[in-house]
């Protein structure tokens, strides 16, 4: 996962800047990078570009090309990239014209031009020449013929509201075979991006993003996002120029998105809307009438033992997206945790959602959640519990079928002697969430151990362990046992609760021949589609807490904790047979049973806790095939004073 932050803008900066991000899906196995490092104020939010945060997902994808328009100057961007050719073929000069929405002549400080080659963008993607500022209403460029589409950017300022208007004018495709000139204008822009919403909401921001895919060569996304710095500063105007004939040279797509809320915080808002919508083919007219009956309804449960300053983001992704280039960029707010919000999100199997919560930013980016995608249907209703206690690893999930999603990679599989695992530490028990991460100044440290029939075969200490565990190691072709042990731990800094835990997993491993993970899925290390893989029939263990208060503490008096007890996605699933919980109010030092009810993987662990405890849970499971798991959380959760 890695990140670059932008610092926003005052409305009164001027022309919209642009970042260039050359995205290459990883292929995919180990850890997250750090994320960004910067200041983070009480007031607006944080412009993030780059790669976005998605687990583990495996498989070389299409080289990208992705621009981001932003508000303001950028801090760095990408080298120019030169083109073999480029410098040699016979060249025609484009004069692109452009005025302004009063139709006065644009300049450096009022219109910017984006031209790129239709019929194959490697002829025409450096950003250098790509992308220019008008200067007395006129931007020059110099081509190869073929085919290209342009995009004309006009700002308005507006320094009496404290904001501004952006025109974006876009030309899908003209042709060049001499010198030839083309017209932009602000006033074609006359589509703006808004919604007429069932209850009342006031924009926060909003993101417009362009896809051209060429004939041939790598897609061009150009993406705009807007956003104000609150209620003196409202979010600027995005205006849009429809379109009704579709390219013949490659393709055309739009996304959509705008989150509003009862503020112009998502801190002050009781509840948020977000919307997504995608266009193929034309730009359609971008006001959209929305009803509540086909929204889904999210209930978001952010938990934090600790009062934190943090940031959060609920983003949608299509699946045009993710065959052709990331948006390469988010907004994330700041918000006050532990905290309760309710967000109504467009639903339908088109889009997909996916929310990443980081606990504390006063500590460097650490902790919090990121969900797995996830789909929903008109009128769902559902609770997502982030950083729900004990936190603890997790193995990787994926959430049903969503079209176009990147794989996913299995937390265990065996590709003939190499036994590959991966999971994630500090994560809460709703599949498919995974632990967001520890970061410097904060230390986080992990070991592992992994035996063959009783004789150790690799481990140690994890380098540079951020909360991401991947390894590797070389099996004897034999059916043998393995035997797993994964020790991690966190600074106290995040709060305390759930900062150490010790797992020891146990299964039956042979080499599986000919065994594939199905379409979606890949296999460790390297994370290759297609390559053989058994998926290893390891335990897993999930928690809830009855009663659990988001600051990670129940009342006082009887305890009830269930335990799900079952196995990693994909694996052959043994019936389970057995669980038991035992349970520590002095860190480690002395134990006692919990009552146990419940069979076949479900069970409830019930006893008494003092007040102002610190419960540290010892947590057992076996299946039917000789398969175990035996887990440790020190000071799981507490109990009330």
């Amino acid at each position: 996962m890695r990140f670059r932050m932008l610092r926003p803008a005052a409305a009164t900066a001027g022309l919209a800047a642009t970042l260039l991000a050359c995205v290459t899906p990883a292929a995919a196995a180990g850890h997250r990078a750090a994320p960004p490092r910067g200041t983070v104020t009480a007031a607006g939010p944080r412009l993030v570009a780059g790669d976005q945060g998605r687990s583990r997902q495996g498989g070389a994808g299409p080289r990208c090309v992705t621009i981001l328009a932003a508000t303001g100057r950028t801090r760095a961007s990408t080298p120019p990239r030169q083109r073999a050719g480029t410098g040699h073929a016979t060249t025609y000069t484009v004069t692109v014209t452009g005025t302004t929405i009063t139709g006065q002549p644009a300049g450096a400080r009022s219109g910017q031009v984006f031209l790129f080659n239709a019929d194959d963008s490697a002829r025409f993607d450096n950003p250098v020449r790509s992308v220019l500022p008008f200067s007395h209403g006129t931007a020059t460029f110099h081509v190869p013929a073929g085919h290209y589409w342009a995009v004309g950017d006009f700002i308005r300022q507006r320094p009496a509201h404290k904001t501004y208007d952006e025109y974006l004018d876009v030309l899908p495709q003209f042709t060049v075979r001499g010198k030839t000139t083309v017209r932009l204008t602000a006033r074609l822009a006359t589509s703006r991006v808004q919604a007429v919403l069932p209850r009342p909401a006031v924009p926060q921001d909003t993101l417009f993003q362009l896809i051209r895919s060429a004939a041939a060569g790598p897609p061009v996304s150009v993406s705009w996002i807007e956003a104000g710095n609150g209620p003196g500063s409202p979010e600027p105007a995005l205006y849009v120029s429809p379109t009704a004939a579709r390219p013949t040279a490659g393709r055309l797509a739009t996304v959509t998105v705008e989150h509003l809320g009862t503020a112009a915080f998502p801190q002050d808002s009781r509840y948020v809307y977000g919307l997504a919508y995608q266009s193929t083919g034309t730009i359609p007219a971008q006001r959209r009438v929305v009803h509540q009956a086909a929204l889904a309804t999210a209930h978001q449960r952010y938990y934090s033992d600790i009062g934190s300053w943090g940031l959060a983001t609920t983003l949608p992704t299509f699946p045009v997206e993710n065959r052709v280039c990331p948006v390469g960029g988010a907004l994330f707010w700041g918000l006050h945790f532990p905290r309760r919000q309710t967000m109504y999100l467009s639903a339908g199997p088109a889009v997909s959602w996916q929310t990443q919560y980081i606990q504390n930013v006063a500590q460097d980016y650490s902790g919090g959640q990121v969900t797995a995608p996830r789909a929903f249907v008109p009128g769902q209703r559902v609770t997502q519990s982030l950083g729900g206690y004990p936190l603890h690893p997790a193995p990787d999930v994926r959430l049903g079928d969503i079209a176009g999603l990147p794989p996913t990679q299995v937390s265990a599989g065996r590709t003939g002697n190499t036994l590959g695992l991966a999971m994630t530490a500090f994560s809460d028990s709703a599949p498919g969430d995974l632990g967001q991460g520890t970061f410097p100044p904060l230390k986080a440290a992990a070991s592992y151990q992994i035996d063959q029939n009783g004789t150790k075969i690799a481990g140690g200490t994890v380098p540079k362990f951020y909360g991401t565990f991947a390894e590797a190691a070389t099996l004897s072709p034999s059916p043998s046992v393995i035997r797993f042990r994964l020790d991690t731990s966190e600074g106290a800094k995040l709060g305390p609760l759930s900062r150490a835990t010790r797992t020891v997993w146990t299964w039956r491993s042979a080499p599986g021949r000919g065994a594939r993970p199905p379409a979606g899925w890949t296999c460790p290390p390297g994370g290759a589609a297609g390559r053989p893989c058994a998926v290893q029939p390891m335990m897993t263990l999930r928690y809830h807490v009855t009663g659990l208060r988001l600051d990670g503490s129940a009342a006082p008096g009887q305890q009830v904790v269930r335990v799900l007890a079952g196995h990693i996605q994909l694996a052959r699933a043994a019936r389970v047979t057995r669980a038991a919980v035992a349970v520590s109010f002095d860190g480690g030092k002395t134990w006692r049973a919990a009552r146990i009810t419940g069979r076949h993987g479900s069970y409830a662990a019930v006893f008494t806790a003092p007040a102002g405890a610190r419960v540290t849970l010892r947590t057992s499971a076996a299946d039917a095939a000789g398969g175990s798991v035996t887990e440790t959380i020190t000071n799981a959760y507490r109990t009330g004073a």
